[in-house]
C-alpha cells in the first residue's frame, strides 16, 4: 500500500559541509570530535529520519533530558544508501557522511572510537532495511522510541488516500508487516498514552511503555492566562502550522474565508513553517501571517504572542497528533486553547482550564460557532473534555529508566 501521507522524499541533505567518510576533512571532524566526547560517559547514538519536524524536536528534548550522563550523536538514515552521522540533527550537513552497505565496516568502527554503546530508534521511515541490517552488524543493544505508526502502519500518520483520517476503528486496516529488528529491541517506548495504545493494537504480543510527557515547565504547565476580550474587538486566534495538511490546514482555510465572508470579528494571526513544502497559503485580510522555519517555529511562537496578544490558540488537527510539540509551545505561553480531541491531544490537556476540545470532524462552520461563541462570553465557558481513562497509565521514563541499562557503564578513554 502506497503512503499517502509520507509527503515527498526526504530531500538530500544540502551538502556545503558535508563530507564523506574516506577523505581528509572526515577524519579531521572525526578527531574534532572525539576531542570533544566525555570518554567518561556512553555515547547514546539516536537513529533519525531526513525529514526533520517534530520527530527531531523530540529526539533533541530526550537529549538534554541525559546529558548529564551521556554524550549523544545522531543517525540520519537516507534512502537505505547513506547514513550521516552528525552532532545536531537541525545541522547535519556538518556531518560526516557514509555510503552504505560499503562502509558499514568504516561506520561501526567509527561508531566504536566515539564510544557508542547503545542506540535509540527513533525514526526510519525510509532506512528500515538498511537500518535492520547495521543493528545486526553492530550487535549492540537498542531501543525503539515510537514518535508515530509508520513501523506498524501502511501510512505513519493513518491518513487515507484522500488525506484524511481513517478513524479510530480502521487503524489496524492499514497494518504492515512488521520489521524484523522491532522484536529484538530490548524496549519499545510511545512518546504519548494515545500512541501506545494504538500500537499496542497493531503490536499485542509486544510490551509498549507509554511516557510521560517530556517537556512540561514546572510551573504554568496546567493553567492558562485569560486575556479580556473587549466589546468590539476581534477575537484574536493563533495558530501555529495550520497551513499544513495535517495540522488542519482546509479547515482552517475555509474556515477563514467564511469569516471574512461575514465579517466575523476574527483576526487570525498564522505562525508557519514557511520552508515546508506542502504549507497552503491563505490570502485573506484576517489572516496575519509570521514567516519562521521548523528550527525557530518555538521562539516565533513566543514572539507572537508578546506581539499580538492573542486570546487563545486553535488547533483544528485532521489527524491523530501522537505529542504535538506545537500544543507544547501553547503551553509553554500558557495560552487558553481550542483543539481536536485526537490523538495525544486529550491526554496532554486533561484537566486543564480555558480548554475547549472539538470532535476532530467539526465542520469549518462549527469552529466558526464555537469561536463566536467564545468571544461572546468571553472566554468564560466551561473546560470541554474528552475522557481518557481506558488509556493504558503513562510513566516517568526518560531519563531514569531509559538510562538504567546503563548505570554499570565502566569509564574507558576513548582509542
Amino acid at each position: 500500500m502506497s503512503r499517502p501521507d509520507a509527503g515527498d522524499p526526504a530531500p538530500e541533505v544540502p551538502a556545503r559541509d558535508l563530507v564523506r567518510w574516506g577523505t581528509v576533512k572526515a577524519h579531521r571532524r572525526l578527531e574534532a570530535w572525539t576531542g570533544t566526547i566525555d570518554g567518561t560517559r556512553p555515547t547514546l547514538l539516536f537513529v533519525l529520519h531526513n525529514s526533520g519536524g517534530g520527530t527531531f524536536r523530540y529526539a533533541k528534548a530526550v537529549a538534554r533530558l541525559v546529558r548529564g550522563s551521556a554524550n549523544v550523536i545522531y543517525g540520519i538514515g537516507i534512502r537505505e544508501r547513506r547514513l550521516i552521522l552528525c552532532r545536531n540533527p537541525d545541522f547535519r550537513d556538518a556531518g560526516i557522511s557514509f555510503n552504505l552497505p560499503a562502509e558499514i565496516p568504516d561506520l561501526i568502527s567509527t561508531a566504536g572510537r566515539l564510544g557508542v554503546a547503545r542506540v535509540n530508534v527513533v525514526h526510519a521511515l525510509g532506512f528500515e532495511a538498511r537500518l535492520a541490517e547495521l543493528l545486526l552488524a553492530w550487535g549492540l543493544p537498542y531501543d525503539i522510541t515510537l514518535t508515530d505508526y509508520h513501523l506498524a502502519a501502511a501510512t505513519p500518520h493513518l491518513l487515507d488516500e484522500n488525506h484524511r483520517y481513517i478513524g479510530d476503528a480502521s487503524r489496524t486496516t492499514t497494518r504492515r508487516d512488521r520489521p524484523g529488528f522491532v522484536d529484538n529491541a530490548e524496549r519499545i517506548v510511545a512518546c504519548s498514552r494515545h500512541l501506545a495504545a494504538s500500537m499496542r493494537e497493531f503490536w499485542p504480543d509486544l510490551d509498549i511503555v507509554a511516557s510521560a510527557p517530556i517537556d512540561a515547565p514546572a510551573a504554568g504547565y496546567a493553567g492558562a492566562v485569560w486575556r479580556p476580550v473587549w466589546p468590539g474587538a476581534p477575537l484574536r486566534v493563533l495558530l501555529v502550522n495550520a497551513s499544513l495538511r495535517l495540522k488542519g490546514a482546509r479547515t482552517f482555510a475555509r474556515a477563514a474565508e467564511i469569516a471574512m465572508a461575514n465579517g466575523l470579528p476574527l483576526e487570525f494571526h498564522l505562525v508557519l513553517d514557511a520552508t515546508h513544502p506542502q504549507r497552503v497559503t491563505v490570502d485573506l485580510a484576517n489572516v496575519i501571517q509570521y514567516d519562521s522555519d521548523q528550527h525557530q517555529l518555538s521562539s516565533a511562537v513566543a514572539s507572537v504572542v508578546s506581539q499580538a496578544k492573542p486570546h487563545l490558540a486553535w488547533f483544528p488537527f485532521e489527524a491523530p497528533e501522537t505529542y504535538s510539540f506545537v500544543l507544547s509551545d501553547a503551553l509553554e505561553n500558557r495560552l487558553p486553547i481550542l483543539a481536536s480531541a485526537i490523538g495525544a491531544i486529550p491526554e496532554r490537556l486533561h484537566g486543564r482550564r480555558l480548554t475547549w476540545l472539538m470532535p476532530p470532524d467539526t465542520s469549518p462552520e462549527g469552529w466558526l460557532a464555537m469561536l463566536t461563541r467564545l468571544r461572546t462570553f468571553r472566554l468564560c465557558l466551561r473546560p470541554v473534555r474528552k475522557p481518557i481513562g481506558d488509556l493504558p497509565p503513562a510513566r516517568p521514563f526518560f531519563p531514569d529508566v531509559f538510562m538504567e541499562p546503563l548505570r554499570g557503564w565502566r569509564q574507558h578513554p576513548l582509542p
